[in-house]
């Protein structure tokens, strides 16, 4: 067993940032990035944002951790709400209102309000109100008192979601206040909001690990140069005793690192999977937490890095590298929070040759993440102002003519001239595409009219905070007796990782391929199409998988040329057209239909 051993002494940090936090409400700075290590009381800060008079959006990646802070803060302070998409439900029938009304109300009768960025998205382009309505969602808001919006773990967002989310941070920021959270914020997310806004409007707190606040204990360090499996593998009989938790990098490892200890002789009984997935089979997700957090050893994935944080009896950790550097740092900031025993952390590197380049730059125990983190690296693009402005130009779409004039105006005048540059090209876009419609509907072109539907369409993929993936019910065992539960997941997951056989009684899984496979077929929406016939085409998953881009951009040419029929399109429309598709082209944009083979 080659691996390398390194041991930290106990973290501390200095909790006066909750101050800053405290008094951003009535600052002059309009955006606060708040980068803090795990543990150090980020989430607790937020409470500092409680006022009298203002209210305050806390936005939070998924629906247990909003229901997990709502009670916590409910449990010391009044006037806290939670608007997810069940909740505005309830209070919709309750108070025979719409939706909107609905949102409006519990935001008026509370002071801090947590919710998801799903519902945030729809809130602010006016996804509630009537198609031709006069006013504006947020605006209602804004005279209820909304001042500030918190975006919380903002690392866990896909790119897609990042250029939309700081689209409209740069649109409304003279309107509401905006807090960015993180333990591992991207250097290019500062980067480029301090292009954007520049340093009058912005102030950025980043806490350092040295204070007098204790976060986490001693932690002896464990380097290995296998994956994740092999280093599960060869840890097998530590792993037969006290309490343990593994963090991979999906839920294909987590099935098959725990069949691997349930074949060594591991009992199934003290192991639980923590991943999506698993936790589809519970209608209580606290409930779920609750259970596979009772259990000896807990094998999670990513979903971890969203802010599930490991009870403190688990001392005994194993996780992947993941697949950049932030990745890691989120991982490894779970490990021992809160408690002064030490802590063992094994990290399944993949690459000894990573281990070689950080191990010379590691001044002691406390810089071993971080190091390696460097030498892995994180993605490789940056974020430009010019696509930031791009996508501010679409999501101005679904604001009011007024509004829209509005934040153009404030927004483009005070922010660097390629935010600028970016949201006139999406304007321009969308005005020539609006011309062609009306041009369509003199001519009776049936060709341009499905461009501009298309083009309508794809414009609104721009409100969805998460893609259209199909999901699909199925059982599947769980290798303890044999015995089958129900799960609803990703459909492209199924089809990819797992044998199944349709029975009468729905869709069983036998077991997981020996690799993944994605040459099935699937049905896609959301491409350019000039025939209502074209509008859903369908290929192999391999076809398009990873080439989603390059695929629309492919579609958007063949369109051009079936418009010939029409006179064509204009070539500054055609141009316009493409530079937005260029780099908004993300899977989010189209929608995967499979079809279930015998």
């Amino acid at each position: 067993m080659a691996c390398q051993l390194i041991e930290s002494g106990e973290e501390y940090v200095d909790r006066s940032f909750q101050e800053i936090v405290a008094g951003f409400l009535d600052s002059k700075k309009n955006i606060l990035v708040l980068q803090a290590p795990t543990g150090a009381g980020k989430t607790r800060a937020f409470s500092r944002l409680y006022s009298d008079v203002y209210r305050s959006f806390i936005v939070m990646p998924n629906n247990v951790l909003i229901d997990q802070n709502f009670r916590e803060f409910s449990a010391s302070m009044t006037g806290v709400e939670r608007i997810t998409a069940s909740s505005v439900r309830e209070n919709a029938v309750k108070w025979n209102l719409g939706r909107e009304y609905t949102i409006t109300k519990m935001v008026s009768n509370s002071t801090l309000v947590f919710t998801n960025p799903t519902l945030l998205l729809f809130i602010l382009t006016n996804f509630y109100r009537p198609p031709r309505s006069r006013s504006d969602h947020i605006s209602h808001l804004v005279i209820e008192g909304l001042r500030c919006i918190v975006l919380d773990e903002f690392h866990v967002y896909s790119r897609d979601q990042k250029y939309r989310l700081l689209a409209l941070i740069s649109l409304l920021r003279r309107k509401i206040k905006f807090l960015i959270s993180s333990a591992t914020l991207e250097e290019e997310v500062v980067s480029v909001l301090r292009g954007l806004v520049g340093d009058d409007e912005i102030e950025i707190v980043n806490v350092e690990k040295a204070g007098s606040d204790f976060i986490r204990g001693p932690i002896g360090y464990d380097l290995h140069p296998e994956g994740a499996l092999d280093t599960i593998k060869q840890h097998l009989d530590d792993i037969r005793e006290g309490k343990w938790f593994l963090i991979l990098d999906s839920i294909r490892d987590c099935i098959q690192a725990r069949d691997m200890m349930v074949e060594r002789g591991i009992s199934p009984g003290d192991i639980c999977l923590l991943n999506r997935m698993d936790l589809s089979r519970w209608s209580d997700r606290e409930a779920a937490l609750g259970n596979c957090f009772s259990k000896r050893i807990v094998i999670a994935s990513n979903i971890v890095e969203q802010g599930h944080n490991p009870p403190r009896d688990f001392m005994n950790f194993i996780i992947s590298r993941g697949y950049y550097g932030h990745n890691l740092r989120q991982r490894a900031g779970r490990v021992g929070r809160g408690i002064r025993e030490r802590s063992r952390l094994i990290i399944a590197m993949g690459d000894q040759a990573i281990i070689d380049r950080a191990m010379g730059k590691i001044a002691d125990g406390m810089n071993v993440v971080e190091r390696l983190s460097q030498e892995i690296g994180e993605e490789g693009t940056s974020l430009k102002p010019e696509i930031v402005g791009i996508y501010a130009g679409v999501l101005l779409q679904f604001f009011t003519r007024d509004a829209r004039d509005t934040l153009v105006e404030e927004s483009v005048s005070a922010s660097d001239s390629r935010f600028g540059t970016g949201v006139r090209r999406s304007l321009a876009a969308v005005a020539k595409i609006n011309e062609m419609r009306k041009k369509a509907e003199v001519e009776e072109c049936e060709e341009l009219s499905c461009f501009c539907s298309w083009f309508s369409d794809y414009m609104d993929t721009f409100r969805y905070f998460i893609g259209d993936r199909e999901e699909i019910n199925f059982m599947m065992g769980d290798s303890r007796d044999g015995a089958s539960e129900q799960y609803r997941y990703d459909a492209l997951w199924l089809m990819q990782n797992a044998d199944y056989l349709k029975t009468e009684h729905g869709i069983v899984v036998t077991g997981l391929k020996d690799k993944p496979d994605r040459g099935f077929d699937v049905r896609i929406t959301g491409l350019p199409y000039t025939d209502v016939s074209t509008r859903e085409v369908s290929m192999t998953f391999q076809e398009i998988y990873g080439k989603e881009r390059r695929e629309m951009l492919d579609s958007l040419e063949r369109a051009f040329r079936f418009l010939n029929a029409c006179g064509g399109l204009p070539t500054q429309a055609k141009d316009l057209v493409k530079a937005i598709v260029n780099v908004t082209g993300y899977p989010e944009r189209l929608s995967y239909r499979v079809q279930l083979g015998s």
